[in-house]
């Protein structure tokens, strides 16, 4: 076989390589520049629900979309409280919208084991009782709650807000007063998500047996020093994962990062100074989402050597921090474009090769 028809067959196979890697690569990514998924943004906070149960909401106040539907919300929802007795009617700005599509961003509440759904109620606020579960703490009442029938089964999104668009139903009577028929899904996140953060690559991790060591009350009544291995890392860059839990807006802004799990009331273990350490995220930075309940940060590593003052200010701090990405390359082809080039100059370079005289 001649080199001109190597080239001629090669070539194509070639081209095709390329692009399989790059649509791969935008299928994998969902095309966003950033590498990351693009969603839309809805804020969500954490607030006190009954008792002293926690659960998180959609703060509606702070929504800023741009949609090409009217975006409805729980609290104007909420302005309708039907009488099945004297059949009170809608208000004229709920009654103006039955028909029309609008949006409306919230939780899905599904069983704990759903998996594709066709139908579920969306709500601004839950409680997760377990690790990605949200849960209604107690029956809603019908107008804080909306029954939703999507265009096609979607999968059930246990942790993350959503973005439902649909037809908006009145639909006093039973337990919701309200319905979203013919429904598209947008999973949401955070504001700020998908931007900035680091990698963990090179950096050593940090170890919560180093706390458990020197914060029982077994090492402290034996004066337990620190440990050399992390004392050796102070004022380095390590990464730490875990639970996230206790955000504070501060100033400062914080947040720890635990061992164990927290719900904040009632389930999982209340962290301490010898199994969590408090994380200052770096400039720019945005809190983790309350409902992302894991995750890893990477930052310069800080010790306070005190034992008089572990209980207010805990044994290790993570400053400057930065969320670690989730996956690392997620956001780059698996051929690299030093590699597609290499291979296009040598195919050109066969192609174009002079064959020997004689």
């Amino acid at each position: 076989m001649t080199l001109r028809r190597i080239w001629k067959i090669g070539l194509p196979l070639l081209l095709l390589l390329f692009a399989a890697n790059h649509v791969e690569h935008l299928l994998r990514t969902g095309g966003d520049a950033d590498g990351g998924e693009t969603r839309a943004s809805i804020p969500v906070r954490t607030e006190a629900g009954e008792g002293e149960h926690v659960r998180i909401g959609v703060d509606e106040e702070a929504l800023d979309l741009d949609l090409d539907v009217p975006l409805l919300t729980f609290k104007a929802l909420g302005e309708w409280t039907y009488d099945p007795v004297k059949k009170t009617g809608p208000p004229e700005t709920l009654k103006k919208l039955d028909g029309k599509r609008v949006a409306l961003a919230g939780f899905m509440v599904v069983e704990e084991d759903a998996g594709d759904l066709g139908t579920f109620f969306l709500a601004r606020a839950v409680h997760p009782r377990s690790h990605g579960h949200a849960a209604f703490e107690k029956a809603p009442a019908p107008n804080r709650v909306v029954r939703v029938q999507t265009a096609a089964p979607v999968e059930a999104e246990v942790r993350r807000p959503v973005l439902a668009r649909g037809v908006f139903r009145l639909a006093p009577g039973g337990e919701a007063h309200y319905a979203l028929e013919e429904a598209t899904i947008e999973v949401g996140g955070a504001p700020g998500e998908g931007r900035g953060g680091t990698t963990a690559e090179g950096l050593p991790v940090f170890d919560f047996f180093w706390l458990e060591s020197v914060g029982s009350q077994e090492a402290r009544d034996r004066e337990a020093e620190l440990p050399e291995d992390l004392k050796a890392l102070e004022g380095e860059r390590v990464v730490v994962e875990g639970y996230l839990m206790g955000r504070e807006q501060g100033p400062p802004r914080l947040f720890i990062i635990g061992k164990n799990f927290w719900n904040g009331c009632c389930v999982g273990e209340p962290p301490t100074y010898s199994d969590s350490v408090l994380v200052l995220p770096a400039e720019g930075e945005p809190l983790p989402p309350a409902w992302r309940e894991e995750g890893a940060y990477a930052g310069v590593l800080a010790l306070n050597e005190d034992p008089e003052a572990w209980t207010n200010t805990g044994i290790a701090r993570i400053e400057k921090a930065r969320a670690v990405r989730e996956k690392e390359g997620k956001g780059k082809p698996y051929l690299p474009l030093w590699l597609e080039a290499a291979l296009l100059a040598a195919a050109l370079l066969v192609a174009f090769k002079k064959k020997p005289e004689g």
